[in-house]
């Protein structure tokens, strides 16, 4: 018997022309000159045929989702790694982890069963379309047009279902052309071999969709069927399957430019769908799909880490999430970057264009364009919401889509049919034993908890569920309780509760079961709205279809090949090299000496086994080498997506060369836009036994490379500019701008992109807005120190307006827009302002050692009039006090004393109050009256009177601090400020509060956390504020409606400017930090000249590390203090490969 073990990978080229389509085997007559000159030796009946054994006959449909090839005369089925993973992870146990070990049956009866498995060989396709659309009028609705397709589909398969073969006739074209389909499909396949996890998941998710690639993607099964030659359920009567063709294997290799050909199964493409779907793919379900899936992500990786027995019940579970998680970030990318949408827009035009020369057309065609935007606009709404139900709820957790396999007992207990409850009990029992087997509490309550959360706070309200009314009206969003209760309440928490359950089940538990409850809500909604939608999706499809039918008929010479939809089809191309960006190539074969170069013993996705290294060491190829070298993987630019994963790749004899596994993230595009480009291929050399092969990926590779990104989502700050209409954010350490009211319309999409305002990959922060709104000051530590910056939003000319060697913190600017005040640490220690028109500077406040507080002084804030500074100071004793001076320079005055902390002054608008949070009494936000009182306070106290004249504060302090009162126990966490009508607003436990100014209402008006950066504008009509790294509006009015600010950031990562960067930080941290000149008695800066040179030399982590530690030894052999753990900080500050 033998085995596929020896594994070779490769990629393509994106400027050779490709043969875009994914061929239907019927059209394989019009396409077959082109496929021989391209380099084919077969004939077309060698490829499909009818009446003799032909290469479709060894292809099959492995599982629902993945495509396999037949490679032996006793049924061995060859297909990806990836696709036999579940099967996999289901026979592995703590004690036999076949995912972490790999299995090899030695021989055939211990070859392992797998349960529901099949293999679908198609036997015929037939275009049937006279006979679907017979009796199809114009004058029907859209439902009579879909229930007599139907209804004249149905016959057909009937008719055609007979002889142990099953008829499906299938849509192409929208719904223009019609085929039948008839497929043989066998129920008893059983795993046969599969290489370690080191091997068929090598490089993990850090490689998935990316090139270079070294992983051995691929497992083995064997089809059997009964004595006689029948498909059959699983037994141990049952022999290996004889096949009609099995491919032939070559180990001859390839080179570049040579002929391949592909056949399987491709799910899903959209090549045809609109400008319009092509947005809303951009903007609003990719993104929504991986915000989802980031989060669920996140938790599996901490469970998975947390145990061994986690790690194998979820490891299909993270690997298909993780899968599809990578794919729809390059795909938005791709969008993006082939300017599909524009190319999208030009071919409507043309559309139109034709359409409306001709009345004939035009009456027929000349309203498919506006329809198509019309009723894509009002569906998406509706989609976001249905993602969110399959992302969040169905797909999230597990519970939820477990218990909706109870639906069907719950309609047979209302029935009352006891026998079929009895029988409906018995296979439930069957699938519990089967869920629970894979299954963790824990980590089910993070997922259902967290990602029920994500639905509460991120779809319109609009398309709630009851669950979700219940949840905002009972438990006020508060998630953590409800989920508590919903675990302390279910039968679905372990399979011993739902056994019980079966046991003798009633209707009114199940339906009382808070978790059965969800699934029915969720299911509810989407049922609801899809009815309510239902109108518009029939029209959209209407105009879908008649664009269809107008694009073949504008374009008669065109030959069209349809949209996938898990039909095999046939595509070719040539193995050839490819570019991902300018001046970047990649050879078309990888081979095992990269492999060893990725080798990272600390990292579980890149470790080589001894065995392989010691091949490597002596060359001991056998006859699989090339010149010496042993390949591992190639590049060819055919034409797939999803489906063809596991699909042969065949050489011009039909003989198979490799197998299909991966696309290039660049081209993730390819299932709505088809680019000239590269897919990545698995192809394996034929060994007599099988080796175990583990291949690894270092983090030692070079990081000089530039790399394009886009990000939707990672701010850390936020400022509105003084009008409230533009958004200054941080991202990745710069800053952006993107605007806050976008326009209607295709204007609203290039409102939509993000504007890069500064470019230094280091940190520039603590930014704010000039009080016109034309210039941005920040500070930035781009010259080893953080100094202060100017610069002007519309040219984004820059200058440094603080140039001394001090660092400069927490800028803020005075309420009249011509002075700036902030923070120094230094040598000259203090409060300091700097006059914006001129640039002169006055030292107003001395810091004893601000050396000493990380964050150069407290909090500080001007007063209304611009007169003061109320500021706050760390203390020898360790308390936290808040201090008035006055701008202009002075005695500062403590004006809480007390030994306690004392934070975030804010000035009450009418000049009479000093607000700060504190825990001097308790927990909670403080008054200060700036005048002394009456001894006993009237009803007017602390009743807010707006100025109706400017502003002059004059202060009382003799004994001030005695007139502290407390307003409120919700203690202010950050960001406390007061509006113009004299609303306190602050955020405290992740969420924004107000507060009256007399402190008598307290309201908490957002819930789910997760909020920071709250800032306002002038008027105090609208907040804004970050929400998990997305920037968000309120308005402060009704019920506070939120409106996220979306942005688009488009960049390059300059992974030599951020290694510039790190030591730039490096050396900084140092120096602020650690470095004293009395007690290391070195030069820092003279240090720094000396090793600074040596960057442009740097290449790898390693060397960069090995630079910073040549740097760090300078000084830390004269102290015991600990320095910088290095390896980590270089991991964390540059580009990740």
């Amino acid at each position: 018997m033998k085995f596929f073990a020896s594994l070779i990978l490769f990629v393509l080229f994106l400027s050779a022309r490709a043969d875009e389509g994914m061929w239907l085997l019927t059209m394989l007559g019009k396409k077959h000159a082109d496929m021989k000159a391209a380099g084919l030796k077969l004939s077309a009946e060698d490829i499909y045929s009818l009446n003799q054994a032909s290469l479709k006959d060894a292809i099959i449909q492995f599982g629902n989702g993945c495509t396999g090839e037949i490679i032996s005369s006793q049924g061995l089925v060859l297909t990806n790694h990836h696709c036999g993973y579940g099967q996999i992870q289901s026979h592995s146990s703590v004690e036999h982890n076949y995912l972490q070990d790999g299995f090899w049956a030695m021989d055939i009866k211990e070859e392992l069963p797998n349960p529901g498995l099949t293999a679908k060989f198609l036997i015929r396709i037939e275009d049937v379309t006279g006979s679907v659309l017979n009796g199809i009028n114009n004058s029907m609705t859209e439902k009579e047009r879909a229930d007599k397709i139907k209804e004249n589909a149905s016959k057909i398969e009937k008719e055609y279902t007979k002889d142990g073969l099953v008829a499906q006739v299938r849509s192409y074209f929208g719904g223009n052309d019609y085929y039948l389909l008839v497929y043989e499909i066998y129920r008893d396949v059983r795993l046969v071999g599969a290489p370690p996890s080191s091997v068929g998941k090598f490089g993990g998710d850090t490689d998935n969709w990316m090139w270079p690639r070294h992983t051995g993607d691929f497992s083995i099964f064997r089809i059997y069927m009964s004595p006689d030659g029948k498909p059959a359920d699983y037994s141990t009567e049952n022999i290996p399957y004889k096949p009609k063709h099995h491919l032939p294997v070559s180990i001859k290799g390839l080179e570049e430019n040579d002929f391949t050909m592909i056949m399987g199964y491709p799910g899903r493409t959209n090549r045809y769908m609109s400008s319009f779907d092509v947005q809303e793919a951009i903007d609003i379900l990719n993104p929504t799909v991986v915000k989802i899936r980031d989060k669920k992500l996140a938790i599996l990786r901490e469970r998975m880490n947390s145990s061994t027995e986690i790690r194998i019940k979820y490891a299909a579970k993270y690997a298909q999430t993780s899968n599809y998680w990578k794919y729809y970030i390059g795909q938005t990318r791709g969008l993006k970057r082939l300017n599909v949408v524009g190319k999208k827009q030009k071919q409507e035009q043309e559309f139109l264009a034709w359409a409306n020369a001709d009345p004939s057309r035009k009456a027929l065609y000349g309203q498919v364009i506006s329809d198509l935007e019309k009723y894509q606009k009002e569906l998406t709404a509706f989609k976001q919401m249905r993602t969110y139900v399959n992302e969040a709820a169905f797909r999230g957790g597990d519970l939820i889509g477990f218990s909706a396999r109870f639906s069907r007992l719950a309609k047979l207990l209302e029935e009352g049919n006891n026998e079929k409850v009895k029988e409906m009990c018995t296979q439930l029992i069957a699938q519990t034993l089967d869920f629970y087997k894979d299954f963790d509490l824990e980590t089910e309550k993070l997922l259902y908890k967290n990602l029920l959360e994500m639905f509460y706070l991120n779809v319109n309200k609009d398309f709630y569920p009851t669950i979700m009314e219940e949840i905002a009206k009972k438990y006020k969003g508060n998630f953590q309780k409800y989920s508590a209760d919903v675990f302390a309440n279910t039968i679905f928490v372990s399979s011993s509760s739902v056994l019980s359950f079966l046991e003798a089940p009633t209707l009114k538990k199940l339906e009382a079961d808070p978790i059965y409850k969800a699934m029915n809500s969720f299911r509810g909604v989407a049922s609801k709205y899809e009815s309510m939608y239902m109108e518009q999706q029939n029209q959209l499809e209407r105009a879908y279809r008649l664009y269809m039918a107008g694009l073949r008929e504008m374009q008669p010479e065109k030959l069209f090949y349809p949209d996938a939809n898990s039909t095999m089809r046939l595509t070719y191309g040539k193995v050839l090299p490819y570019s991902p960006g300018d001046a970047i190539i990649y050879d078309a074969f990888t081979t095992l000496d990269g492999v060893i170069a990725k080798e990272d013993p600390e990292n579980p996705e890149f470790q080589v086994p001894e065995r392989l290294k010691e091949l490597w060491k002596n060359k001991d190829y056998g006859p699989y080498a090339s010149n010496g070298v042993m390949r591992t993987c190639f590049l060819h630019n055919t034409d797939i997506t999803g489906g063809n994963s596991g699909s042969p790749v065949l050489n011009g004899k039909g003989e198979l060369v490799g197998l299909a596994f991966d696309g290039n993230w660049e081209a993730m595009s390819g299932d709505i836009a088809f680019e000239y480009g590269s897919d990545l291929w698995l192809l394996p050399a034929r060994s007599e036994l099988p080796r175990r092969i583990v291949l690894y990926a270092s983090e030692d590779e070079a990081q000089s490379t530039e790399r394009s990104e886009t990000l939707s989502s990672g701010a850390t700050e936020a400022e509105p500019s003084p009008d409230g209409a533009t958004l200054a954010f941080g991202l990745r350490g710069e800053i952006w701008t993107v605007a806050v009211e976008k326009p209607k319309g295709v204007a609203a999409r290039s409102a939509q992109i993000a504007r890069r305002i500064t470019t230094w990959p280091g940190d520039d922060s603590d930014f704010l807005w000039s009080s016109d709104g034309k210039k941005l000051y920040y500070r930035s530590d781009r010259d080893y120190r953080y100094r202060l910056y100017e610069v002007d939003v519309a040219t984004l000319a820059t200058r440094s307006i603080w140039d001394r060697q001090e660092d400069v913190g927490n800028i803020r600017l005075s309420p009249d827009g011509k002075h700036l005040a902030f923070w120094i640490r230094g040598q000259e220690p203090g409060l300091y302002m700097l006059e914006t028109a001129s640039g002169a500077i006055k030292r107003v406040l001395t810091a004893p050692d601000a050396r000493r507080n990380w964050q150069f002084g407290g909090d500080f804030t001007w007063s209304p009039d611009g007169r003061w500074h109320a500021f706050t100071v760390n203390e020898l004793n360790g308390a936290w006090n808040v201090w008035i001076v006055a701008a202009e320079g002075g005695e500062p005055i403590n004006v809480t004393r007390l030994n306690a902390w004392h934070g975030m002054p804010a000035w009450s608008p009418d000049g009479k109050y000093l607000y700060f949070a504190s825990n001097r009494d308790g927990d909670g936000l403080y008054a200060l009256p700036l005048q002394k009182e009456p001894a006993k306070p009237g009803e007017d106290d602390l009743k807010f009177e707006k100025p109706s004249a400017p502003l002059k504060i004059e202060i009382d302090f003799e004994g001030i601090h005695r007139r502290i009162r407390k307003v409120t126990g919700q203690r202010p966490q950050a960001d406390l400020t007061v509006t113009p009508e004299g609303l306190i607003v602050f955020l405290s436990e992740g969420d924004i509060w107000t507060v009256s100014y007399d402190g008598k209402e307290v309201k908490r008006i957002t819930s789910g956390g997760g909020i920071s950066q709250l800032r306002m504008l002038k008027d105090g009509k609208r907040l804004f504020f970050l929400r998990n790294g997305e920037t968000w509006s309120l308005k402060l009015e009704g019920n506070n409606p939120q409106e996220r600010i979306t942005f688009t950031a488009d960049f390059l990562r300059d992974g030599r400017a951020e290694r510039r960067a790190a030591f730039t930080q490096f050396w900084g941290a140092y120096n602020r930090s650690f470095y004293d000149p009395n007690m290391h008695g070195r030069d820092w800066e003279a240090i720094r000249m000396r090793y600074e040179p040596m960057l442009e030399s740097v290449e790898t982590r390693l060397e960069f590390t090995t630079l910073l530690q040549m740097i760090e030894r300078q000084i830390i052999q004269k102290t015991h203090r600990l320095p910088l753990n290095l390896a980590a900080f270089a991991r964390r500050q540059m580009l990740q490969p």
